[in-house]
């Protein structure tokens, strides 16, 4: 059976290169790309609205708190997370070569590597069943009142390092103005393995009120200057605990002074007219996923 892929303009990089080179604000390119994603995929999207309006999620105080906090903590026991547990550390343990590290990273080991991204994954169905399971679309759609595209997904290895540099400086992430992250730790995650650390949306939103002109990362020494009494929030825990975040509202950073090593999974979903990121052009063994499928989930990965 051929699946039809739903609405994809697959530019979004390059439509910010052009208006970047006619000097647009960056700000002003996010609303035009939106707009211009928005146009072609008016159709896509409304259809998104309506089936993210038929789901009935049982869990709104999940809800609420993620919505007005930036981020949950899953503590449900009917998750069953021992088959993609066994299976992501046989790969984390596969992968972990400097040939394959260099290969699938582009960068000197040090900071945070991946080990694998999107595509790779659908081999592994103890995985990417997981990544697209009911309880995990259903809390994402009713976050973003619309079905949203899994843009990302990654196994990510940050090596012992003592660097503050990048994304280990506290930071937003771009790709758009609301998006989810989710965190889920592969081996047991400790001070020592460098956390991915944040504050919470209501204050990141105050930090941000209070330095209006700041760049993409800010330092410690500025960020506590402005809110010295600021609760910092670590996403520790054992192997198959998981996590989401809204790194678009949740100022954070991650990776930071490692004395042992991290390894982790980030799966991501944002909404399918996010300025600056695209659905992946997934691999033709998508349609082994796709057949057991059902409407959110392909939509959630970008197809009719």
């Amino acid at each position: 059976m051929k699946y039809e892929s739903a609405p994809r303009l697959g530019c979004s990089n390059k439509l910010h290169k052009f208006f970047r080179k006619i000097w647009v604000p960056d700000s002003v390119c996010d609303y035009i790309v939106s707009g211009i994603k928005g146009i072609h995929g008016w159709k896509d999207d409304r259809i998104r609205e309506k089936m993210a309006q038929e789901l009935h999620f049982t869990n709104q105080p999940a809800l609420a708190e993620l919505k007005n906090n930036g981020y949950l903590y899953f503590d449900d026991e009917t998750i069953n997370l021992d088959a993609p547990i066994k299976k992501a550390k046989t790969l984390f343990s596969e992968k972990k070569c400097g040939e394959l590290v260099e290969s699938y990273s582009g960068q000197k080991p040090g900071v945070l590597i991946t080990l694998m991204r999107d595509s790779d994954f659908i081999p592994h169905r103890e995985l990417f069943d997981f990544f697209i399971s009911d309880k995990i679309t259903s809390i994402a759609c009713s976050y973003f009142n619309c079905v949203p595209v899994l843009t990302n997904i990654r196994l990510w290895w940050s090596p012992p390092n003592d660097s503050i540099k990048q994304s280990q400086l506290f930071h937003l992430d771009g790709e758009d103005k609301t998006q989810l992250k989710f965190f889920f730790n592969i081996y047991e995650v400790t001070e020592e393995t460098g956390p991915f650390t944040f504050l919470c949306k209501k204050e990141s939103r105050k930090l941000i009120s209070k330095i209006p002109k700041w760049r993409a990362k800010l330092d410690d020494e500025k960020v506590f200057k402005e809110l010295p009494t600021a609760k910092l929030h670590k996403l520790l825990g054992p192997p198959g605990k998981l996590s989401v975040v809204d790194t678009s509202k949740c100022l954070h950073y991650g990776s930071r002074g490692n004395r042992k090593d991290r390894v982790m999974i980030m799966f991501q979903f944002t909404r399918r007219t996010a300025p600056k990121i695209d659905a992946p052009i997934w691999s033709h063994e998508i349609s082994n996923i796709l057949k057991s499928c059902n409407k959110i989930q392909r939509k959630v990965l970008n197809f009719a």
